[in-house]
């Protein structure tokens, strides 16, 4: 492992990794049907049918009820995509589904690469072979959640919310998009997140650990990688460490000649980082990237901030309680329960975002806690600490992230 002073970082260029986005516009139908409408992706059948006047508008009146058949169906997305010969002399060609909603068979020019059954995870086929230059078809055809819940639910039945579609325990999707005493019955269904063609012919990051280790006066940062290699020989993973504000920065290489590895740096006298109302909240970038010589085959980049949270559960006057310490310090916590702000998470604007963490730094809150009937919530955590726009120091909340279970 080398560490560099900032003059002496080894110069490398532009990212290897080719990325053909499939967001944007698609085509979708209903099973029974032989007319394709034109949909958008990220989207979703509901939102789709609302845009083209389809459907009346389910929050209002008792339109719920009458759109109840839109979940009740199966439904097809599909989409042309022009390959080049530089994707097709990749080694492999991934198709990356970061969101499918939920139960879905994944064809590509006719051909079934994978099935989907969890709308809360990414997707990966390689789908080279299946690939030619020029026009290919992309489709993801969708079976009813609520069908398949509620055979399942008719074989083994289970009690859930009273006023929620039944079997929806069945199914890995937000227990909430079958209704909920806050909520409609409203389950979509469509692409809910990018998609995308990934070309990759050495190799790229699978999975980055970050973790940070206090002692006096320091804070370590260590990364942990795991790769996906498609090649042997010796690979190198850099790490810059950027102060807030665009101070010093801090750097670091290490030779990877397997699959896994790590490697840190120690940051002397720390900018540590507080909740609203006990200081300020100072955030260190951290760009990461994965080289072969000077060619950079990958790249990440992350915003922390270097802090302790401890919960310490003592008795106080007979009665147990939690007590939450920020770097060492007690702090009162003071919150709300998170709950998803649309029904349908592709509307989930920034300018919603804003707005609600920007009442809840009004209000003086300091903690979030992300109810447990809803989806992971990665859009919220990326708006708390996105680059550029916005960042923790704005609204300098704690998140407890519960998402996505039970509770």
């Amino acid at each position: 492992m080398k560490v560099y002073n900032c003059g002496d970082f080894p110069s490398l260029k532009g990212i290897n990794m080719l990325i053909q986005s499939l967001n944007g516009s698609w085509q979708f139908r209903q099973a029974n049907s032989n007319e394709w409408l034109s949909g958008k992706v990220p989207g979703g059948v509901h939102t789709d049918l609302l845009e083209l006047g389809r459907i009346p508008d389910p929050f209002v009146a008792d339109n719920e009820k009458r759109v109840q058949w839109i979940a009740e169906s199966d439904w097809a997305y599909r989409r042309s995509v022009n390959i080049s010969k530089e994707m097709l002399a990749e080694t492999q060609v991934f198709l990356v589904c970061d969101g499918l909603d939920t139960l879905a068979r994944i064809y590509v020019n006719g051909s079934q690469v994978g099935r989907a059954e969890n709308m809360f995870r990414q997707y990966r086929w390689d789908v080279k072979p299946l690939l030619k230059i020029g026009e290919n078809e992309v489709l993801i055809y969708f079976e009813s959640a609520v069908a398949y819940g509620t055979r399942r639910n008719n074989e083994r039945p289970l009690v859930g919310v009273s006023q929620a579609i039944p079997g929806g325990v069945y199914v890995r999707k937000a227990p909430c998009q079958f209704g909920w005493d806050w909520g409609p019955m409203l389950p979509p269904v469509g692409i809910w997140k990018d998609i995308r063609l990934e070309g990759i012919s050495i190799g790229r990051f699978e999975d980055i650990h970050l973790r940070q280790f206090h002692s006096d006066k320091k804070v370590t940062v260590e990364a942990g990688l795991k790769l996906d290699r498609l090649e042997t020989g010796a690979l190198t993973a850099h790490m810059v460490i950027t102060a807030p504000h665009a101070g010093k920065k801090m750097t670091v290489e290490t030779s990877l000649e397997g699959t896994e590895g790590k490697f840190s740096i120690e940051i002397p006298d720390p900018q540590l980082w507080w909740p609203l109302d006990y200081g300020e909240q100072p955030l260190y970038t951290i760009d990461l990237t994965l080289a072969k010589g000077e060619r950079i085959l990958d790249k990440r980049h992350y915003q922390l901030g270097l802090r302790t949270i401890e919960l310490r559960r003592q008795p106080d006057h007979g009665v147990s309680h939690l007590p939450s310490l920020v770097n060492g310090v007690p702090v009162f916590a003071k919150g709300a329960d998170w709950i998803p702000t649309d029904s349908f998470p592709t509307r989930i604007t920034e300018a919603r975002l804003n707005k609600l963490l920007g009442d809840a730094v009004a209000t003086h809150q300091n903690m979030l806690r992300v109810w447990g009937g809803g989806f992971y919530e990665v859009k919220l955590l990326r708006y708390l600490r996105p680059a550029g726009y916005s960042d923790l120091a704005r609204f300098r909340l704690r998140l407890l992230d519960l998402s996505a279970g039970r509770g």
